[in-house]
């Protein structure tokens, strides 16, 4: 049988840089933007969602006369 050598995590990996001394200042972030619900109105979504609810009318309509 082989012999088996351990190794130890600190071995294998070098430690880790050490922290700075220096301490960041904390700072308040504000948001310039607000949020506003119109921002979900987007060009893309708007598309997407017209298709979709315009092919589910015609469903409607073509189940009224019978087609399907």
């Amino acid at each position: 049988m082989r012999k088996t050598k351990g190794f130890t995590f600190p071995n294998i990996f070098p430690p880790s840089p050490k922290p700075s001394l220096t301490r960041l200042r904390p700072f308040k972030a504000y948001s310039f933007v607000p949020f506003s619900p119109l921002a979900m109105l987007d060009p893309t979504i708007i598309t997407i969602g017209g298709i979709v609810l315009g092919i589910a009318i015609i469903e409607c309509i073509l189940e009224r006369w019978g087609v399907i």
